[in-house]
């Protein structure tokens, strides 16, 4: 393991908190509610992705493979919550992080349809580059929405 994975300065990660959404760390308890928001439209939401996100079995391999990732610090998975109801409405992830010169890419971000275009989208970047995040360059990624 690399130098910088071992210099891990978020565990557990934190939760993120914004006027519209919070932003808390995947797990497995949240599965069900991501395949519920996304699946009527999963073929779209997922359109330009490298891995198959069709199926239920297509959410619990990505639940798995995303908790996997994050004990080996290579990636932390957040679940977007709309803070008024308390529905998981998408996911963004922190990625390729540098820990060493406290970097991270922010990405493969989606929400379902009935929130593109609005708040609880532009929120999610601006609170993991805010100031009470620990990381001094963030690089963000665009969404995989084809809406954003």
């Amino acid at each position: 393991m690399s130098q910088q994975k071992q210099d891990w300065s978020m565990a557990p990660a934190p939760v993120l908190e914004g006027s519209v959404v919070r932003m808390a760390p995947l797990e497995r308890e949240h599965e069900s509610a991501l395949w519920n928001v996304a699946r009527d439209h999963a073929e779209d939401i997922f359109r330009w992705i490298s891995y198959r996100m069709q199926t239920a079995e297509d959410f619990h391999q990505f639940v798995e493979t995303a908790l996997a990732e994050k004990s080996r610090k290579e990636s932390v998975v957040f679940v977007t919550v709309e803070r008024s109801s308390g529905r998981i409405i998408g996911s963004t992830r922190f990625m390729n992080m540098d820990f060493k010169h406290r970097r991270v890419e922010i990405g493969s971000t989606w929400i379902a349809p009935a929130w593109q275009r609005t708040a609880a989208l532009a929120l999610p970047h601006s609170i993991y580059a805010g100031p009470n995040v620990a990381w001094r360059r963030p690089l963000l990624r665009s969404c995989l929405a084809p809406r954003c």
